[in-house]
């Protein structure tokens, strides 16, 4: 369904880049607990090394440039999200730059979760509009499973512990505002209404409707192989869930928006092991809270991140290998947007998940 765009004379993006891909799906609903890759990709490489390209600039936001013609030269005026809005079996995304648009890859984020989690997607701006002047907004405003709003900070942190920081311009005023106002909305968001919260840097490759009351966890070094930590990019919980009133109340009592990491993954983690009793979160399994091992949503880890620009050439087999267990694939965003992707599969994670998860995103840009 189009919502009375014309659709006349309508390019799409190329489906896949220009190496043969070969699919092989499952029939059928997906079980939940199935994870990994579900295609083969046949793919010619040479063994020459290959280090990742660094851009000239930053990364823009996407070009003022799409291909459905002059039915996308408008601005949508959004919804403001609320309780008549929320939905069960919901993923959130939130972008707190105020911008009007996704950038490809965040739209790559929103597009392979509408196509692979089984959740119904609901993207939250800070922007009032959404610009459907950039190309990957039009394509992904005509997909029926993704909503897009305009979120009150004020209202979603109404009647929590956060609201005094958000009230008294604290959170206003932090230095890191944009990241720690995204840390304060998904927990008032999932406290209050419960689903699923991801950030706008993962690709998702399998479904995620039977995770219930988790948490994704995560290393901060290569020594620290088995002692984990949680990683607050993908989480799922109930509404009025202990632990997010919990932590909310932390994050309140030690914000000071000096530091960029201050309200984030570390002090979730404390905010566990104050509320379990447990010295260590690795493998915790509570009647009310899961702690996933990491490679089901960080199979790869922040320190490692040239696992996916490889310099080495990585065959089909090897990226299977490297995501057998992983429903989610976590990109970030702030450390890996400065590399470019120029379809090398044997180089470059996303050359490979890209075609097959988000092909209209990939498709949509010469730049993604």
């Amino acid at each position: 369904m189009w919502r009375g765009m014309e659709t006349e004379n309508v390019t799409q993006p190329p489906p896949f880049p220009s190496y043969k891909v070969n699919f092989i799906r499952t029939v059928g609903d997906v079980a939940e607990s199935v994870r990994g890759l579900d295609f083969t990709a046949q793919y010619a490489f040479s063994n020459n090394k290959r280090a990742p390209v660094e851009r000239k600039g930053k990364y823009y936001s996407s070009p003022v440039v799409q291909d459905y013609g002059p039915s996308c030269y408008r601005n949508i005026t959004l919804s403001e999200f609320s309780q008549k809005q929320s939905v069960d079996g919901q993923m959130f995304f939130i972008e707190t730059s105020g911008r009007s648009h996704l950038n490809p890859r965040q739209s790559c984020s929103v597009e392979s979760a509408a196509k692979e989690s089984g959740l119904k997607v609901v993207v939250l701006l800070k922007s009032p509009i959404l610009s459907l002047e950039f190309n990957v907004s039009c394509h992904l405003y005509a997909q029926d499973n993704i909503s897009f709003y305009t979120i009150n900070t004020a209202n979603i942190l109404k009647d929590t512990p956060l609201e005094e920081l958000e009230s008294s311009g604290k959170l206003g005023r932090s230095k890191w505002k944009m990241t720690h106002y995204s840390d304060a909305l998904r927990l008032g968001l999932l406290y209050k209404f419960g689903g699923f919260y991801s950030d706008l840097d993962a690709v998702t490759i399998r479904s995620l409707r039977g995770y219930k009351n988790v948490v994704g966890s995560t290393t901060k070094d290569a020594a620290a192989t088995t002692r984990h930590h949680v990683a607050n990019g993908e989480l799922q919980f109930q509404p009025r869930h202990r632990l997010l009133l919990h932590n909310m109340v932390n994050f309140a009592s030690v914000f000071l928006g000096q530091r960029r990491v201050e309200v984030g993954p570390m002090l979730t983690t404390r905010s566990i092991k104050e509320l379990y009793n447990v010295s260590d979160v690795s493998g915790l399994t509570a009647p009310d809270l899961m702690v996933l091992d990491p490679e089901v949503f960080f199979p790869v880890r922040s320190y490692e991140t040239e696992k996916l620009w490889p310099t080495a050439p990585s065959s089909f087999l090897q990226w299977k290998e490297m995501f057998e267990n992983s429903s989610m694939v976590h990109f970030y965003g702030s450390i890996t947007e400065k590399w470019e992707v120029d379809l090398q599969p044997a180089h470059q994670a996303y050359s490979i998940l890209a075609p097959r998860y988000c092909p209209i995103s990939f498709g949509s840009t010469k730049d993604f």
